[in-house]
C-alpha cells in the first residue's frame, strides 16, 4: 500500500493519454466493481483507444484491498489503479480524483461503480465532444429502470448531465483544477452541481446559463450491475434514496442562490454541504417553511442534516493500493 502522491509525474505520457476513467465506488461488491472495470476495458478494445482506469473506493477499506488485484490483471492497452479514500463520501472521492489522481487525458470518463458502460458509449461521448467543441462535457442517458424513459426524454429535450456516466473534456478538467473548484463534502447532488458549474462556464458573473454546454448523447448508455432483489434491501435503498433526494432539493436551492442569484463562482462554495445548506436555510426561513409544508420529507431531511457532523472537519487519507500487498 502506497501513500498517495500527485499522479502527474510523467507529463509527456499524461498529456498524450486519449482516455482516462474514474470509477467511484463505496458499497459495491468486488464482483460489481470487476464488471464495471471490464466494461471500460471492453470499450477500450472496441474503439482501439488506450485508457487509464482509476477505481476510487471511498469509505470501504476492505473493498479497496480486494480490488487491488484488478491493477495486476489489466488487459493490454489498459492501466488500472486502485485508490482508497478513507472518508466515505462521493464528493470527497471526486475531489481527490480531479485534483490529485487524474493522469491527464483528452477525454475523462466518470462512471459509478455499479454500472457497466456499453462498449460503444465512451467512443460516442468522445466523438460528441469532438463534433461540439463548444461543449465542456458529454453525457450518456439511462435506458434501464422505472424512470429511465422519462429521464432520458427530459435530458434529450432539455439538457442535463447524468452522474452514472459522463465525460469531461480536457480544457474543462484543467479549468476545474486551476480554479480550485471542489464539490462540497457531503453533497448528494454532485452531478447537478458539476453540470450547473459548467453551464456557467465556471464564471456566472461573466457567462449566461447554457445547459447545452453538456452534449447529450442519446445513443450512449450503460447497464446496471447486480441491483438488489431482496425486498428488505430494495425498500431500504428506496427510503435512503428518497431521503437523500429531499436533502438534494435543499442543496440545489443553495447552489442556485450562490451561482444564479449572487453570481458567485463555484470555487467559492462552502467546503461542506451541511454549511452550504444551513447558510441558505437561515437566510430564507419563509421559503423553507413553504417547502416543508408541501414536502414534509424535506423537513425530516433538514432535521437529520442539522444533527449530522460537519464531515469536512474529519481528516481523510487517500492511498494507492498495491496489488502485491
Amino acid at each position: 500500500m502506497n501513500i498517495h502522491t500527485d499522479a502527474g509525474n510523467d507529463r509527456q505520457a499524461r498529456d498524450s493519454l486519449p482516455w482516462a476513467a474514474a470509477i467511484i465506488a463505496c458499497r459495491e461488491t468486488l464482483d460489481t466493481v470487476t464488471q464495471c472495470v471490464a466494461g471500460l476495458e471492453a470499450a477500450s478494445r472496441f474503439s482501439a483507444v488506450p485508457i487509464c482506469i482509476d477505481v476510487i473506493v471511498n469509505g470501504n477499506a476492505a473493498l479497496a484491498q480486494q480490488a487491488a488485484v484488478l491493477a495486476k490483471d489489466a488487459a493490454d492497452g489498459v492501466r488500472v489503479r486502485i485508490w482508497e479514500v478513507s472518508r466515505g463520501d462521493k464528493a470527497s472521492a471526486w475531489n481527490e480524483y480531479v485534483h490529485h489522481i487524474w493522469p491527464g487525458a483528452s477525454t475523462t470518463l466518470f462512471v459509478d461503480g455499479y454500472v457497466r458502460v456499453n462498449a460503444d458509449a465512451p467512443g460516442i461521448l468522445t466523438q460528441g465532444l469532438l463534433e461540439h467543441p463548444e461543449c465542456l462535457a458529454a453525457t450518456g442517458v439511462p435506458t434501464e429502470g422505472r424512470t429511465a424513459t422519462a429521464h432520458r426524454n427530459s435530458m434529450i429535450s432539455g439538457g442535463g448531465i447524468h452522474g452514472n456516466m459522463h465525460a469531461i473534456g480536457h480544457s474543462a478538467m484543467i479549468q476545474m483544477r486551476s480554479s480550485g473548484f471542489r464539490l462540497p463534502v457531503g453533497l448528494y447532488r454532485t452531478d447537478s452541481l458539476i453540470g450547473g458549474a459548467m453551464a456557467f462556464r465556471f464564471a456566472p458573473a461573466a457567462f449566461p446559463w447554457n445547459v447545452h454546454l453538456c452534449y447529450v448523447a442519446a445513443s450512449a448508455s450503460w447497464s446496471l450491475i447486480n441491483m438488489p432483489t431482496n425486498l428488505y434491501k430494495v425498500l431500504s435503498t428506496f427510503w435512503k434514496r428518497r431521503l437523500r433526494q429531499a436533502q438534494g432539493q435543499l442543496e440545489n436551492l443553495a447552489v442556485r442562490e450562490h451561482m444564479a442569484v449572487q453570481l458567485r463562482p463555484p470555487h467559492e462554495l462552502p467546503a461542506c454541504s451541511k454549511h452550504m445548506v444551513l447558510d441558505w436555510v437561515s437566510g430564507h426561513p419563509e421559503k423553507v417553511k413553504s417547502i416543508v409544508l408541501r414536502r414534509p420529507l424535506v423537513g425530516y431531511a433538514l432535521y437529520k442534516l442539522k444533527k449530522s457532523p460537519a464531515v469536512s472537519s474529519v481528516p481523510s487519507i487517500t492511498r494507492q493500493m498495491n496489488s502485491q500487498s
